[in-house]
């Protein structure tokens, strides 16, 4: 057993109720799942997208999360006598971005697949796990209320859960090291069949992002403020315009504004958030890094694959047409 000479060192200490920066940024270094909680409101479908959820006690069986105080959700929620947590899966990112959308409302439902559960609460299709809830308290939780449910049915299917840390999604199936894109979650023998495309995609995204966040540490951006920086490039966005074009949920908006206004880099206008002089600065010192680390990743393949992967990749972001295909399932 060793014992640190100088307790704290190599760590930011800070203290929370001085710096809710410092703390945000603590919390956002434990992953967690991301789940749909769902429930009705005058008979009409409500969502939120959370990655407050947690186990509370097996007997009785219950459950939490919890929502702000200042969100137009939270009476819908606090006030209902059933709700239903969907536990969504690797490949659901789209269903948490329209429901995390401030502008969607009930209208999320008409974009996205479910089914009516126990005392007609919504359920996600293609959640991993689904827990249909009676609600069992309330609890105040500072800027918070805390929701305990206890569970009335459960249900749990095959699948890779979606996570969330560090500002940005991520999966369990992405490799931890950059020692090939698929590695952690095919069989690279020779007979194996190759990793499906959207999985290679998705692994890639994650190893380059991954490494270039070092590069990104220097200027002392977080995932989430380097994202919403490069959205204002375009000129001033409103919380809700940056939820739909930096992808990420109203909650780590904030919280990356909050950020990039402490530091300057943003400032607020009667039209919503722009860049300052100092944030278009260092916006454009983040781009060249970025282009000279993407030349770096690109080096030694050939242009031609280049330039087609770009072609393949630019089409699929362009294409607005949900992805439809006939599921099949062989018999025992």
């Amino acid at each position: 057993m060793s014992v640190v000479a100088a307790p704290g060192a190599g760590y930011q200490i800070s203290d929370p109720g001085q710096d809710r920066r410092a703390f945000r940024s603590a919390l956002g270094q434990y992953g967690t799942g991301v789940a749909v909680i769902t429930t009705l409101n005058g008979g009409l479908p409500v969502g939120m997208t959370v990655n407050s959820f947690a186990a509370v006690s097996l007997d009785p069986p219950l459950i939490l999360w919890s929502v702000q105080n200042t969100s137009g959700r939270a009476p819908a929620f606090v006030g209902a006598q059933h709700f239903a947590v969907n536990v969504l899966s690797a490949d659901q990112v789209d269903v948490s971005r329209i429901v995390a959308s401030p502008q969607s409302g009930t209208g999320a439902f008409e974009q996205i697949e479910w089914t009516e559960g126990l005392a007609g609460v919504p359920l996600i299709e293609g959640a991993i796990a689904r827990f249909e809830c009676r609600t069992y308290d309330v609890l105040p939780g500072g800027d918070h209320q805390i929701l305990v449910g206890h569970v009335e049915r459960c249900a749990v299917a095959e699948g890779e859960p979606l996570l969330f840390v560090q500002g940005g999604y991520a999966s369990a199936s992405f490799p931890s090291s950059g020692t090939g894109a698929a590695a952690s979650t095919e069989d690279t023998s020779p007979e194996s069949e190759p990793a499906p495309f959207a999985q290679l995609v998705t692994a890639v995204n994650h190893r380059l992002s991954r490494e270039f966040d070092e590069h990104r540490s220097r200027f002392g951006l977080s995932v989430g403020s380097s994202r919403v920086l490069k959205r204002l490039s375009t000129g001033p966005q409103t919380v809700d315009e940056l939820v739909s074009s930096a992808f990420l949920g109203p909650q780590a908006i904030e919280d990356a504004l909050s950020e990039l206004i402490e530091e300057n880099l943003v400032e607020v206008t009667g039209s919503g958030f722009r860049q300052t002089p100092q944030g278009r600065s260092l916006r454009l010192q983040v781009a060249e890094n970025a282009r000279r680390f993407n030349e770096a990743a690109l080096s030694g393949i050939p242009e031609a694959d280049v330039e087609a992967a770009y072609r393949v990749l630019t089409a699929l972001a362009r294409s607005e047409q949900p992805i439809r295909f006939h599921h099949t399932k062989e018999n025992a």
